[in-house]
């Protein structure tokens, strides 16, 4: 059996699945004048030879994809091909998506669930049973990465391949969208907060790449502590700004000694600034006032991202009840 015909069995298959709309939501979220076909795969994106399609459009997005390999299976599921051509002249145009992967599968674990990983590099197959964030030394001209599953070629399940791909609209839609348990450590907390100058230096001389920059979480959410932290030296002094400081068994990425009076920031690398609010809330809140006592004066939860109309409300809502307490800080790289 060949690709093609898998292919075009699955559109014809699909109209009792939401994955049937993939076209639709693909106009909807991209502001499409129109799209090219209602089907899933096209005759443009199905290869015979090489023996795998991606949906239509899919060149430059996280794409649906399907394929055979050479034992005999069967895959399905979402790939990023960051082979360049006419449609992708440059890779870093995926730069984002893979980011906005890489903050999913951080967050949303549950919704990668169950499926398998490889990647194609420099022409070597890299399996893996165990999804992981995709780390910026992989992603180079001629990678191809899928994550999904595998079947029996000789035993096509394709309501099984449409269920998943349901499942995985989620996953599509937040990457292709142009919006945007912790282990507790006890300590001894009887002793009242105090601010203590921490000596955490900041990576001055570290130099990541843009592609870094762009791709992982972690030198991301880095870069946003440096460059916040360079504007509170100059607005409070140096000795008044203490970097991961300590508290109760955890750390707050940032704290300010303002006359006595202290502010906690806490820096989130979420896609909008209601999800930085939503994933530092309870975290900062739980600082502010663990065990039972008043630490900060004021609570500011750093992003990216400008905050919007909505979100803005609900944090004057928030303030109602807490007093003016918490601030929402944009710092853009």
């Amino acid at each position: 059996m060949d690709i093609q015909i898998i292919a075009e069995k699955i559109n014809a298959l699909s109209k009792n699945y939401k994955i049937s709309n993939l076209q639709k939501i693909r106009k909807k979220n991209k502001s499409l004048y129109q799209i090219r076909t209602s089907k899933i795969f096209s005759k443009s994106t199905i290869f015979i030879e090489q023996g795998y399609a991606f949906h239509d459009g899919g060149r430059t997005e996280i794409q649906y994809n399907i394929g055979l390999d050479e034992e005999d299976r069967f895959r399905y599921g979402l790939g990023l091909s960051l082979e360049p051509g006419q449609t992708l002249p440059d890779i870093s145009i995926m730069y984002p998506k893979i980011r906005k992967f890489n903050y999913l599968l951080r967050y949303n674990p549950s919704l990668f669930s169950g499926y398998k990983m490889f990647a194609i590099v420099d022409g070597e197959w890299r399996e893996t049973k165990i999804i992981h964030e995709i780390e910026s030394s992989i992603v180079k001209s001629g990678t191809f990465i899928f994550f999904g599953e595998f079947m029996d070629i000789k035993n096509i399940n394709y309501d099984k391949i449409l269920e998943t791909f349901d499942k995985m609209l989620p996953i599509y839609e937040n990457i292709e969208s142009i919006e945007q348990t912790e282990i507790i450590q006890e300590e001894n907390v009887n002793n009242k907060f105090s601010f203590e100058k921490t000596n955490v230096s900041l990576p001055h001389s570290k130099v990541y790449t843009s592609k870094q920059l762009e791709i992982e979480i972690d030198i991301r959410h880095t870069k946003i502590q440096e460059k916040l932290v360079t504007e509170l030296y100059k607005e409070y002094g140096k000795n008044n700004v203490s970097l991961e400081h300590p508290i109760y068994g955890y750390s707050v990425d940032v704290v300010v000694n303002n006359n006595g009076q202290l502010i906690f920031y806490e820096i989130k690398t979420a896609q909008t600034a209601r999800d930085c609010i939503r994933q530092a809330l309870g975290q900062i809140l739980d600082y502010a006032y663990w065990p039972g006592q008043k630490n900060a004066e004021k609570l500011v939860i750093v992003g990216e991202n400008q905050i919007d109309g909505k979100t803005q409300k609900y944090l004057d809502y928030l303030n109602n009840i807490f007093g003016n307490t918490l601030i929402y800080l944009q710092i853009k790289l």
